[in-house]
């Protein structure tokens, strides 16, 4: 099943740069349970630009 997650203002508070409460958590059991994309402007093809945001 595939499963496409926000980062800007989802995952990552866009005006303070801190990441939301427990997404390492979420994170971590999304991506051995499901297909991950990414929706952001941060990711150009692969998941290294999303990560490294």
């Amino acid at each position: 099943m595939n499963l496409y997650l926000d980062i800007d203002g989802v995952l990552l508070d866009y005006s303070s740069g801190k990441i939301a409460n427990y997404a390492i958590e979420l994170i971590e059991y999304v991506v051995d349970e499901f297909d991950c994309y990414w929706l952001t402007t941060h990711c150009k093809g692969d998941e290294i630009g999303a990560i490294y945001y």
